[in-house]
Parts: structure tokens; sequence; C-alpha cells
């Protein structure tokens, strides 16, 4: 008999032979996985799979560069219905049987395939309809079929904020608080094509981002599909929702997706004269209270927030104190912008809630001077890729 891993036995996983007498047909007759493999899908984790599972057994000849898990259930003329598991996770079912015949019975079975050659250099056999496609790859006399459900843009849902396995997950959770497979760093897999999860962790151990990997090449019309037109930040499609702080940026070179936190511009200067946020006239202790993140140095105090819409550099905002009163009486912050059009673009919102700016030249350098009534507002505006903002 072969041996079992503890989690496997937990879930009660059979090591018995299946008589295949019994076994329906080997391949449905659509482009769908077969009947044998009903109830098992792409990102369940092996607890919930495991009554589907009941009849596979451990292969423990196996082994992937992915360091995965597989498990079999055997089928007349030696093909055998396979999953292979990831930590745990269902990350891909098929069937494996001999090459000989098997493309002209599928082809007819299922149509004319299409042809390409994949990162390993293998030949693919491909056939697509409906939320499925079937990749079938050859090496000496014996195919394996991978089923993928094909990704849609119901995958991300309406607003920018992690896909449906990750739900629950928000800014700020601790690494106590979410599921110990996403806990753990690795990647999860998603359900559609070979997508994956993963949620990191900063040494803080709170949630820092969440990446979505191993998208298809159409990822980004499917996105733009669930949540609008895209804004280039950095040469990367971009997407927002100001309500939960998600930002999501698509990077096409390497097939991911990254969600990460920010903080809409007027989050940070409100309406009216002053700031949103409350910098002038507290002390040290009054800081930490409202800043939890507050850094100190031997330079200063500082207050790291997250990137605005405009750039991906945290908004670092340096403070100065009075030192009669103990209070800050200065604060002086950056805010990035990656193209010329948007450093328009905050000047303009500079004054929409400052006034008009005056323009003057002081040490070489063009600075606006905004006519706030308490508040000294100056934004030095030749900075290469920043306005440095001053309040006092």
């Amino acid at each position: 008999m072969r041996v079992i891993t503890a989690t496997m036995a937990v879930v009660g996983i059979s090591l018995s032979t299946v008589a295949s007498a019994g076994d329906p047909s080997l391949f449905a007759t659509k482009v769908e996985p077969s009947a044998a493999l009903a109830g098992i899908q792409v990102g369940m984790s092996i607890e919930d799979a495991k009554l589907a599972l009941r009849s596979f057994e451990v292969d423990d000849t196996y082994q992937d560069a992915a360091n995965r898990k597989r498990l079999i259930k055997p089928a007349p003329g030696g093909t055998k219905y396979y999953v292979l598991l990831a930590d745990n996770v269902v990350s891909r079912i098929g069937i494996e049987a001999p090459e000989k015949g098997l493309v002209a019975k599928l082809t007819k079975q299922w149509g004319k395939p299409s042809k390409a050659v994949n990162a390993a250099s293998e030949g693919i056999t491909s056939w697509s309809a409906g939320e499925w496609r079937v990749d079938l790859a050859c090496r000496q006399a014996l195919c394996r079929l991978a089923f993928h459900r094909s990704l849609t843009p119901a995958f991300f849902g309406r607003s920018v904020a992690p896909p449906a396995a990750l739900g629950s997950i928000k800014l700020g959770m601790t690494r106590d608080q979410i599921a110990a497979v996403f806990a753990s760093g690795a990647e999860v897999p998603a359900g559609p094509e070979d997508v994956r999860l993963t949620v990191d962790v900063g040494k803080d151990g709170l949630v820092r981002s969440v990446v979505v990997a191993g998208l298809p090449p159409n990822a980004g019309e499917l996105m733009s599909a669930a949540w609008g037109p895209a804004t280039d930040v950095d040469s990367k499609p971009t997407w927002f929702n100001p309500n939960t702080g998600w930002r999501a940026r698509y990077d096409q070179n390497f097939q991911l997706l990254q969600l990460t936190e920010y903080m809409p511009v007027m989050s940070l200067l409100g309406t009216g004269e002053k700031l949103a946020l409350p910098l002038i006239g507290l002390t040290p202790d009054q800081l930490a209270k409202v800043y939890p993140k507050l850094q100190t140095s031997k330079a200063g105090m500082k207050v790291a927030l997250p990137p605005t819409e405009f750039a991906t550099a945290l908004t670092m905002i340096g403070l100065s104190f009075d030192p009669r009163t103990g209070k800050t009486a200065a604060a002086v912050f950056a805010l990035p912008f990656d193209t010329l059009a948007h450093k328009d673009l905050l000047v303009k919102v500079l004054e929409a809630k400052w006034g008009k700016g005056q323009e003057q030249i002081q040490r070489g350098q063009r600075v606006m001077t905004f006519p706030a009534a308490k508040t000294r507002v100056q934004v030095h505006v030749d900075g290469a890729n920043e306005l440095l903002v001053e309040l006092r």
C-alpha cells in the first residue's frame, strides 16, 4: 500500500483501486471535464473536494518543478484521471491517456483544434468552447489533457478589489486574520486558467498587497470590461476604488495584477483651507495616536502615507516643531506625479482648494504661494517628478 500524507489521510482519500468497468465515458461529449471529475474544481481545498476525491489514489511516482502532489483514478485502456494539488488546494484537473489515435478521436468529438507551442517548447493542441479550454501535450506516446475554465470579467467583480476567493481581505488586516493557506505566502490556485493568488504581508504583519499572477494575454481587456477604462500610471494600466482604497495595476509583461493601498489626493487635501489630515499644532504623542506608522529619526519626524492616484511612491510628510510649544509648526510633503498632464492636474486641484497661486522665483526655483487666510501654503513647482508643498 502506498504511503499517504497526513493531510490526505484526514480528509479520507482512498488508496483502493477503482474497478474500471463502472467508469463513465472517458471524455465528455463537449469541451468540458469528464463526469469522473465532477465536483472537483481548481481552487477548491482538499477538504472541500474530499467527497469527490474519495475514489482517487496518491501517485507516489509523480514529480514536477512546482512540487505538487498528484492524485489519480485508473480508467480503461491505460487512461488515468488526475488531480494536481498545490498546498492542499486543487491546481489542475485532467486526463492522461495513450497518444495513439487520441487527437483524431477528440477532433471528431470536439471539432478542429488550434496548435501552439508553450514556454517549455512543447507542442500544445487545444479545444475551446463556452467556458472551457482543453490543452493536450504529448510525450513518449503518452498525452496529458488539462481542463482550464476560461477567465471572464466576472472573476474581477464590479469594482476594484481582490477576487472573490479573497473577498474578505481588507487593507490593514493582520496575518492571523486571513486564511492559513494565504498567510503562508504561497501562490494559491484561483480557479480559471492558470491564475494564482498570493497575499503579501509586510514585516509589520499587516496585509500589504494581493497579487494575481498567471493571467492570460487578454486579461487587460477583461479588467476593462469589469472596471471600465484604465488610467496609465507609470506606464501601466491602473484602476482605482476610492471607497476602499484599493488600487489595481496590471503588468502585461509579467502577466500579473497587483492590488495595493492608495490614498486619493482629495483624502489628503480635503475641502476648505485646512488639510483633511491633522498635522499642524500637534504634539508628538498626539501625532503617534493619529499616525501609528510615525517615523522618528535625528532628522525629525515623518508620516508615511499611501501613494496618491498620480504615482506609486509613498506620500512622505516631514514635520518640524515650534521649540516653545513642542507642537508641529510646519509640514512639508511631496505630491509625486508620473506625467506632465498629471502635474498640471495636481496644480488645478491645489488651486481649487486654496485659490489662484501667485508664482515667484525664489533661489532660482518657481514657487507658487496660495492665498490661504490662516495657513501659509507654498508649492515648489520645478521638481523633476513631484510638487513640494509647504504648510506653515
